[in-house]
């Protein structure tokens, strides 16, 4: 492009909004994952019924947060992780590099923590005191695994891993494969098509295949279209004041009609329209709180080590609490439900801060390559782009 005075207005338009579309991705990384741990804190007691005082509150409660708001965590990841992946994919070289960038970001990380809670559930069911905190009817029961068993509980064959919150990165590392073709599609004009296609299957729950889950599929490859086309994610702002009554009214349908006969229905829709409404809240904090970018980028250096450590803590804290309560009251399960989580990440933050000042190298290998070092240079001006 030449360099004139109005295209230099233009570059220069480009920069920012990129900029401000990378403070937005890195203020929520830290959100979501805490939406990902609330996800896995109503799953851990799915099971469990309180009754009597607070019993309504508490179902309401894990209704709108776990299953609601929490919900849109996993599908704004994808959708993020596909918009900075085809950020600079451009030919086989940017390619290239960026599958060896993974490398270090997922495939490292995924087999140090599932090896890691592979030990820990052997070791743990392995002993009697200890193997009520291990096991459970969803899970391999370690001492008994034999030569596929173990292959399978690091992979994820035949579902998820032992690890069972790396299920996302097995899917992500899966589609980070599949770029070249996703991209082959985009050229031959028909990301479209294949963007209507994976939403009909997964808004329908039609799914031929055991992973990448659909949700996975669809909402990488909305990201990585959107950024194929260089779209101005930043025009989704205009329709806040549409979007945020209509979330609060999905999200109240989705809540009541919980379990019913066309639920999943109400349930993606209130997905999709938070994710936009999410979006657009960050686009306001962007513009109007420049402190809580700052905090909430700060704290996302923290995040991957959250997600990959919270199990299984979360559930051993829970097996622990449920020992001391003698009656399932709902007011006692709607405190456990939101101080066990609020505590676990206040402690994994802390942890990895302190672990990253003992070891920052290692830290950062089994952490994503994520650091406060990383994060302090992001925030001093140097946007958030998919190396």
């Amino acid at each position: 492009m030449p360099s004139t005075p109005e295209n230099e207005c233009i570059i220069n338009e480009h920069r920012q909004m990129q900029k401000t579309i990378s403070s937005r991705i890195a203020m929520l990384r830290f959100p979501l994952i805490v939406g990902v741990v609330f996800i896995h804190n109503y799953s851990t007691t799915a099971h469990l019924n309180p009754s009597g005082n607070g019993s309504v509150w508490y179902e309401f409660a894990h209704r709108v947060i776990s299953e609601g708001i929490a919900s849109i965590a996993v599908p704004l990841f994808y959708l993020m992780s596909g918009y900075l992946f085809f950020v600079g994919f451009d030919g086989f070289a940017a390619y290239r590099e960026k599958l060896n960038r993974r490398v270090w970001t997922l495939l490292i990380p995924f087999l140090f923590w599932n090896l890691l809670t592979l030990a820990v559930y052997g070791f743990g069911e392995s002993f009697k005191p200890t193997a009520p905190l291990f096991s459970s009817s969803v899970r391999f029961y370690v001492p008994g695994f034999h030569g596929f068993d173990y292959v399978n509980a690091m992979l994820g064959i035949t579902g998820h891993p032992i690890a069972y919150q790396f299920w996302f990165i097995r899917d992500l590392m899966i589609l980070v494969l599949l770029a070249p073709i996703i991209r082959l599609l985009f050229v031959r004009k028909l990301g479209l098509p294949l963007l209507l296609i994976l939403f009909g299957c997964w808004y329908s729950g039609t799914w031929p295949i055991l992973w990448p889950a659909a949700v996975s599929t669809l909402f990488f490859c909305v990201g990585s279209y959107l950024s194929h086309v260089d779209a101005d994610l930043n025009v989704f702002d205009r329709y806040g004041k549409l979007l945020a009554p209509l979330y609060i009214v999905v999200l109240a349908c989705d809540a009541a009609y919980f379990s019913r006969p066309g639920d999943a229905y109400i349930h993606k829709a209130s997905m999709v329209v938070g994710l936009l409404t999410w979006w657009w809240m960050t686009g306001l904090i962007v513009r109007h709180s420049r402190m809580s970018v700052q905090r909430l980028s700060a704290l996302g250096a923290s995040s991957f080590f959250v997600f990959a450590a919270h199990e299984p803590e979360l559930t051993i804290l829970w097996k622990l609490a449920l020992k001391k309560v003698h009656h399932l009251d709902g007011v006692v399960f709607l405190a456990l439900y939101l101080l066990i989580p609020t505590v676990l990440i206040t402690f994994l933050v802390f942890a990895h801060r302190i672990l990253e000042r003992a070891a920052p190298r290692f830290t950062a290998l089994i952490a994503g390559e994520r650091s406060q070092k990383k994060v302090a240079k992001e925030l001093s001006g140097v946007a958030v782009y998919a190396k």
